[in-house]
């Protein structure tokens, strides 16, 4: 994360010089400390392979920052029940779940986002909204980040399987236009506003029910970053 170079653990970890691959057995990478100290709000934004036979372990963390497992940190479960989870303990302790692991979706853009100045918590996967929780009051200053994990939670005895491509934390809060200009502009090009876009194309599903509405297709080129999706989403 810029110049906040991570360190391998000894054993479970490999880097290709592209990718991170963290076992689930040994493997994380530690980056520093105090990585989110004075934020207001924090987006982390990942490109990620989950391992379909990651184990399916409550302590295990994709990321955390923070203190203690449970007790003071904000992270994501990747499987957890078969679930995966957008967790911020404060306190007070919020959840949001997605039902359904990420291990079986292959390479993913994930964002997480944890935004007090509107109280909320959102998870997205590929640019598509999976859940929130809203209208809650919390501070990302509770939250001491002493450490800062990925594919292990802090206390680095439980672990996740994956293959990291890339790994962003931003100050704030990404909207929607955001999230899906960083997609499309893929792990390697860090656009988050394509300006003034140089075309639009409009789209409608070839099949309908008759008498039945459907939402257009917009997608927008720019001179950094094409196909970026504009669609109305719920």
């Amino acid at each position: 994360i810029g110049t906040a170079n991570g360190t391998l653990s000894a054993t479970g970890a490999t880097l290709d010089g592209t990718n991170v691959t963290v076992d689930g057995v040994s493997g994380y990478v530690t980056l520093p400390g105090h990585l989110i100290d004075g934020y207001n709000a924090l987006t982390v934004e990942t490109w990620v392979t989950l391992d379909p036979n990651t184990p399916n372990d409550s302590n295990a963390r994709l990321f955390a920052f923070g203190s203690v497992d449970g007790a003071n940190e904000v992270d994501v479960q990747a499987r957890n029940g078969g679930n995966s989870m957008i967790n911020f303990y404060g306190p007070p302790n919020l959840q949001a779940v997605r039902q359904k692991g990420l291990n079986t979706l292959g390479k993913i853009h994930l964002v997480a986002i944890y935004n007090p100045p509107v109280g909320e918590i959102d998870l997205f996967v590929n640019g598509s909204w999976q859940n929130s929780l809203t209208n809650f009051a919390f501070s990302l200053a509770t939250i001491t980040n002493l450490v800062t994990q990925l594919g292990a939670n802090l206390a680095a005895a439980n672990y996740t399987a994956a293959i990291f491509d890339e790994f962003r934390i931003y100050n704030g809060a990404l909207d929607l236009y955001g999230i899906r200009t960083s997609l499309a502009a893929g792990p390697d090009n860090p656009v988050m506003d394509g300006g003034t876009p140089t075309s639009l194309t409009l789209a409608v599903d070839s099949q309908m029910v008759l008498g039945s509405k459907a939402l257009p297709h917009v997608h927008a080129n720019y001179a950094t970053v094409s196909n970026v999706d504009l669609s109305q989403t719920d």
